[in-house]
């Protein structure tokens, strides 16, 4: 296994990579789709493997994690707001997107419940973000014909739907597993 620190300068690498990337062009909703979805379904076959992991036995709560996120995105968000005036929007935008708060679960859990298990619960997590992909595309066909309240609730439907249905989906198939088990005993 390998420790937070080099995991975390390998993630947050490829992430600026990709982001100062995507700055080089004006996308249009079509191309971005085209460039995100394969990312997200490499990214999730890859993270299979991942996902069976158990949690080492929790250590309990901090005072500490929760000043440590705090912290983070106190400093992500001071920062953004002290070099705004000084950079371009496009580059200030990318700066707000940082993953705060995937970083910092990271840093907490990593110590609490191990790797494995952080690695799991992130790997959920980008399963769970395909519904904020829908999400925002939908927001962004509807947001000029439909108007501002009706879009952006018609987005928030769409995200808390696909959770709910990766939910019962999960919760689903460990009934099945359950069942197939109590059968084989």
């Amino acid at each position: 296994g390998h420790t937070a620190l080099p995991s975390l300068i390998v993630a947050l690498t490829a992430w600026v990579s990709v982001a100062a990337l995507v700055q080089l062009k004006e996308w249009s909703l079509i191309e971005a789709l085209v460039f995100a979805l394969p990312i997200y379904g490499v990214t999730i076959l890859i993270g299979r493997s991942f996902t069976q992991a158990v949690a080492l036995t929790p250590t309990g709560r901090s005072w500490r994690d929760l000043m440590l996120r705090v912290l983070m995105v106190t400093c992500v968000v001071g920062a953004v707001n002290a070099m705004s005036p000084f950079l371009p929007v496009k580059v200030t935008g990318v700066l707000a997107i940082m993953p705060t708060v995937m970083l910092s679960l990271i840093l907490v859990l990593h110590g609490r419940i191990g790797g494995p298990a952080t690695a799991a619960l992130l790997i959920h997590a980008i399963t769970g973000m395909v519904g904020m992909l829908l999400a925002v595309t939908l927001v962004g066909l509807t947001i000029v014909p439909w108007g501002p309240a009706a879009s952006l609730s018609a987005g928030l439907a769409t995200s808390l739907g696909w959770n709910l249905t990766l939910i019962a989906i999960r919760q689903g198939g460990r009934a099945l597993r359950n069942r197939r088990l109590a059968r084989q005993r």
